[in-house]
C-alpha cells in the first residue's frame, strides 16, 4: 500500500469515527452519561468502534479507551501483601560484571528506551516473578536470579546514566547494577462444592457427569449460561429434589475469553459464601466437557492431606511470553457478546503477574478473600482484569501470588487437558474475540493411554469429552471407575442431544432450520399416511441421535391429527449423502469421500451442522477424506441450481502417509440460490467424482412464514453472480447444454417468486432429495389406525431407557446414585 493510500484510509477512518462520535454525543443526554468523550486515534480502538453493531457498545468502547488514555481505568500500581515476600524490595546489590554471551541475569530482557530506571526495571521483574533486576547500557533491563559466582565490581564501573533519569546510574561497559525486587521464594476429611458452568444443549452428558460426581455429603452448584433456556428448564426439573444441588439464580451470558467469565466465577463464589447452610471447604470448577478419572474418595484424600491449599496450574517460567501470548498487555472491552481489542495498555506495577489454566480448586478462605476483600490489591486487580482477555486464566493466580495466601499455592489444577496445539489453535473464536485463541481437543479411545499415564499423579479430572463426538471413551472411563454395566443394559451405545424444543421462546432458531424442521413433520406425516389420513399439528422437538458414535439422523417429535383424534409421534429422519465416483483416475484413487456442510470444526474435523441443513446464508465448506498417497492436485467446480458456475478452483492435495482430511471454503457472495447444487472434482478436465448438496429455500423469515411481500428472498445472489468474476466461459469446455441451462434458469426464476402453499410444496419436493423417514413410533394418542410401536419400547427413541444418563433422587442407594 502506498503512503498516499494509507493516508487516505486513515482520513476515511477518522471521518467515520467523527460521524459515530457525533451520534454518540447526541445520545449522551438520553443515556445519562456525564463523562465527556475523547477523540479515538488508536488503530485497534477505531476498528472496534467501526465494527461494534450497537450504539451503546460503541459508546462503551469509546469510554473505555478514553479512561485508559487518561489513566483512570484501573490503578497503575497496587500493593503486594504476600508474607513470603522479602522486606528488601529495592535493596541495591551492587555493580556486577556482565557478559553478552552469558548474561548474569538470564531470565528476561526488556528495553525501556526513554523511561528506564532501577525502579521501572524492578517493577518489570517483580511482575514476571524474579528476585533480581538489573539495569545496563542506559535503557536495558534484565531479570533473573543472582548466583554466588557473580563477580562484583566497583560501583564506579557502572557509570552510565539511566535513560529515564540521568541522575541515576544504569550499568556501564559490560557492567550491570543489580537490585532486589522483593519477590521472595515461593514454596509449594473436607467438603467440596463442585461448581458446574454449563452451556449448550448436552443435557444427558451433564446428567452423566452429575452421576459420576454425586455424593450426598458434598455440594453441587450449577451455573447455566443465561442464553440456554432449555438447559435451565430441564436441569431445574432434574435437580429439584436434591437439597445439596442448586441452580445459580444470577446467570451470565459468557463468551470464550470474555471478562464475563471472571464475573461469573466471582458471582458464584459470593453466592456460595452467602449460602450459610452449605459448609464447604473447597471450590472446584468444572464444565459439561469434564469427567472424573478417579473416584471422589481419592480426591478427598488428596485434599485432606493438603489442607487449606489452593490448586492452580501456572504457565511455566517465561512470564514475559505468557503476558503477550494471553494479550494481558492489550486493552479489551466486552459488549454485544464480543471482546473488542482497543490497543496496548500499561501493566500494573508492584505485583507479580502469573496465570495458566482457568480450571482450579480454591480453598474457602481464599475464595472469601477474592470475593469480598476491599483492600487495594484485590480492588485494583479486579479493575485491571475487567478489561483483560481470558481473565479467569490469570486473575486468581495473580491474586494468590501477591496476597497473604501466597504460601498456599500448589502448582496443579487437578486436571488433565487433551492439548493438540496443531489442531486446537485454529483461531476458531475470531467471530467473538479480536484474538487468536486455542482450545483443547476431545478425548478419543486412542487417547486412553494419556489418561492411564495420569493415574499415578495427583490428577482427578480430564477434559474435554463430548458425547456427541465420541461416547465410547466416556463409557470406558466410567467402567474403570465404577465397573461395567450389565451387557443387556439398554442405550449404552446410544446418545441423544436436543437441537430444538418448542418451549424455547427466547432461543432463536435459524429460518432455514425452521423451514427444514417443519418440512420433516410433513415428511413424517406423509410416511404415516399410507395407513391414516393425517394432518400435521405441531412441531415439538428435534434431537440428534448417535449410535456407536455414528450420526444416525434427526429425531422429530410432532403431533398429528386425524378423524380418530390427535396423537404424538416421533420419527427418525436420516440424511442421504450423495457421492459418486465417475472415473477412477488421478487423485480420485486417494479420494474416499467428499461432502458439503457448514459449521466445520477444524479441531475435531467434523461438521457441527450434523443434519446437513443448509440455507441461503450458510457459509458452505467442502470436506474431502483422503487416503495415503503422493502429492497431486484437482480442480473443483461448483454448479448452482440454475446451472451457473459459481466457482472454479485449483486445489493442491499434499502428500500423506496416512488418512487425512482436507477442506475447501468457496468465497461465495450470498445469498446462495436455493435448490440442488453440484460439486465436481476434475482431473485433466475430466470429471472424476461429484457430490450434491441442498440449499433449502426459506419458508420462514424472522421466525414467521413467508408472506407475499417477502417473495424474492429465495432469488440467489445479486446479479446472479457469486464472485467478482464470471466462470460461465467454462460451460462449453464442460460440455454444458445451452437449452438445458436456459430451462434451469427459467425454473429458478419462477421458484424464487413462490410463497404460500407453492413455496411449501417446493420445499417438500427438495427435502425428499436429502432426507428420508426411516422409522416412526407412537408416544401417545388414541388414533387406532396408527399401527406403531410405543416409543418407550423403541431403541432409537428419546423415550427409550438410558440408565447411564438418568439422574433421579429415588435412585439414591447407600449414599450414592446407582
Amino acid at each position: 500500500m502506498t503512503h498516499k493510500n494509507s493516508s487516505d484510509q486513515q482520513q476515511r477512518i477518522k471521518a467515520l469515527y467523527k460521524h459515530v462520535l457525533s451520534k454518540l454525543q447526541d445520545l449522551e443526554g438520553q443515556i445519562n452519561v456525564s463523562e465527556p468523550l475523547c477523540e479515538v486515534t488508536g488503530k485497534d480502538a477505531l476498528s472496534a468502534v467501526n465494527r461494534a453493531p450497537s450504539e451503546h457498545c460503541k459508546r462503551e468502547i469509546t469510554k473505555t479507551y478514553c479512561d485508559m488514555r487518561d489513566r483512570n481505568l484501573y490503578p497503575m500500581e497496587v500493593p503486594r501483601y504476600c508474607p513470603l515476600k522479602e522486606d528488601n524490595a529495592g535493596e541495591y546489590m551492587g555493580c556486577y560484571r556482565d557478559n553478552r554471551r552469558k548474561r548474569i541475569l538470564d531470565g528476561n530482557r526488556a528495553e525501556f528506551q526513554s523511561s528506564n530506571t532501577p525502579q521501572v526495571c524492578m517493577n518489570h521483574c517483580l511482575r514476571l516473578g524474579y528476585n533480581y533486576a538489573g539495569v545496563e547500557f542506559a535503557f536495558e533491563c534484565f531479570c533473573g536470579e543472582l548466583t554466588s559466582k557473580a563477580e562484583r565490581l566497583s560501583d564506579s564501573v557502572c557509570d552510565t546514566n539511566c535513560a529515564g533519569d540521568e541522575s541515576l546510574k544504569c550499568g556501564g561497559y559490560h557492567a550491570i547494577n543489580i537490585y532486589r525486587t522483593g519477590y521472595g521464594s515461593q514454596s509449594l476429611i473436607v467438603k467440596v462444592v463442585f461448581v458446574l458452568t454449563v452451556n449448550g444443549r448436552a443435557l444427558r452428558q451433564i446428567q452423566r457427569l452429575l452421576r459420576a460426581l454425586y455424593d450426598p455429603h458434598h455440594y453441587y452448584y450449577i451455573h447455566i449460561d443465561k442464553r440456554q433456556e432449555y438447559l435451565h428448564r430441564e436441569l431445574t426439573k432434574v435437580t429439584a429434589n436434591f437439597s445439596n444441588i442448586a441452580i445459580a439464580d444470577e446467570r451470565y451470558s459468557s463468551i470464550w475469553g470474555g471478562a464475563s467469565l471472571l464475573t461469573m466465577h466471582l458471582a458464584c463464589m459470593q453466592a456460595l459464601l452467602k449460602k450459610t447452610e452449605w459448609n464447604w471447604d473447597y471450590f472446584i470448577n468444572l464444565s459439561e466437557s469434564d469427567f472424573p478419572i478417579k473416584t471422589i474418595p481419592q480426591l478427598l484424600a488428596y485434599l485432606t492431606h493438603n489442607p487449606e491449599r489452593n490448586f492452580l496450574k501456572s504457565h511455566g517460567k517465561d512470564t514475559y511470553r505468557f503476558i503477550r501470548k494471553q494479550g494481558l498487555n492489550m486493552l479489551f472491552h466486552e459488549c454485544d457478546t464480543h471482546m473488542w481489542r482497543l490497543g496496548e495498555r500499561p501493566l500494573q506495577d508492584g505485583i507479580r503477574i502469573d496465570g495458566g489454566s482457568d480450571w482450579f480448586c480454591l480453598h474457602r478462605s481464599f475464595a472469601e478473600y477474592v470475593s469480598f476483600s476491599g483492600d487495594k490489591l484485590i480492588t485494583g486487580i479486579k479493575q485491571f482484569w475487567k478489561y483483560s482477555l481470558l481473565p479467569a486464566e490469570s486473575f486468581f493466580h495473580t491474586a494468590l501470588q501477591n496476597s497473604r495466601f501466597c504460601g498456599s499455592w500448589v502448582n496443579n489444577n487437578l486436571h488433565l487437558t487433551n492439548w493438540r496445539r496443531k489442531q486446537g489453535c485454529k483461531c476458531q473464536y475470531k467471530h467473538i474475540v479480536d484474538w487468536c485463541g486455542c482450545s483443547p481437543n476431545d478425548f478419543m479411545p486412542t487417547d486412553i493411554s494419556k489418561i492411564k499415564n495420569a493415574l499415578g499423579k495427583p490428577i482427578y479430572f480430564a477434559r474435554k469429552f463430548e458425547a456427541i463426538i465420541n461416547q465410547a471413551i466416556i463409557n470406558e472411563l466410567e467402567a474403570s471407575l465404577f465397573g461395567s454395566y450389565p451387557r443387556d443394559t439398554p442405550g449404552l451405545a446410544n446418545y441423544w442431544q436436543s437441537e430444538y424444543h418448542h418451549l424455547d421462546v427466547e432461543t432463536p432458531t435459524a429460518d432455514h432450520q425452521m423451514t427444514a424442521y417443519h418440512a420433516f413433520t410433513r415428511l413424517s406425516a406423509a410416511h404415516l399416511s399410507a395407513t391414516c389420513d393425517l394432518l400435521v399439528s405441531d412441531l415439538l422437538e428435534v434431537t440428534f441421535f448417535n449410535q456407536a458414535d455414528l450420526f444416525m439422523g434427526l429425531l422429530v417429535k410432532h403431533s398429528v391429527k386425524s378423524r380418530s383424534g390427535e396423537s404424538t409421534v416421533e420419527s427418525l429422519i436420516q440424511v442421504l449423502r450423495p457421492y459418486k465416483v465417475i472415473k477412477v483416475v488421478g487423485p480420485v484413487k486417494r479420494l474416499k469421500f467428499m461432502e458439503v456442510g457448514s459449521n466445520f470444526d477444524p479441531k475435531e474435523e467434523v461438521f457441527r451442522n450434523f443434519g446437513s441443513i443448509l440455507g441461503p446464508q450458510s457459509e458452505v465448506k467442502l470436506k474431502m477424506n483422503w487416503g495415503p498417497g503422493e502429492e497431486t492436485s484437482l480442480s473443483l467446480i461448483y454448479l448452482d441450481p440454475a446451472g451457473v458456475i459459481a466457482g472454479f478452483f485449483e486445489v493442491p492435495v499434499p502428500e500423506s502417509d496416512a488418512d487425512s482430511i482436507q477442506t475447501h471454503s468457496p468465497p461465495f457472495f450470498q445469498p446462495l440460490r436455493p435448490g440442488v447444487w453440484t460439486v465436481r472434482a476434475l482431473y485433466l478436465w475430466n470429471t472424476v467424482a461429484e457430490t450434491e448438496f441442498l440449499v433449502l429455500p426459506l419458508a420462514y423469515l424472522s421466525g414467521k412464514p413467508i408472506a407475499l411481500d417477502s417473495r424474492g428472498v429465495n432469488a440467489g445472489p445479486v446479479n446472479g453472480s457469486y464472485a467478482s468474476k464470471s466462470f460461465n466461459q467454462l460451460r462449453s469446455t464442460l460440455g454444458m447444454d445451452s437449452n438445458q441451462l436456459n430451462s434451469l434458469k427459467v425454473t429458478a426464476e419462477a421458484n424464487a417468486l413462490k410463497s404460500g402453499q407453492e413455496l411449501i410444496d417446493w420445499v417438500d419436493s427438495l427435502v425428499l432429495n436429502k432426507w428420508k423417514v426411516s422409522e416412526s413410533c407412537l408416544i401417545n394418542g388414541r388414533d387406532r389406525c396408527l399401527d406403531l410401536a410405543l416409543c418407550s419400547l423403541t431403541k432409537w427413541s428419546t423415550l427409550s431407557p438410558d440408565p447411564k444418563s438418568e439422574f433421579r433422587a429415588e435412585q439414591l442407594i447407600s449414599g450414592r446414585l446407582s
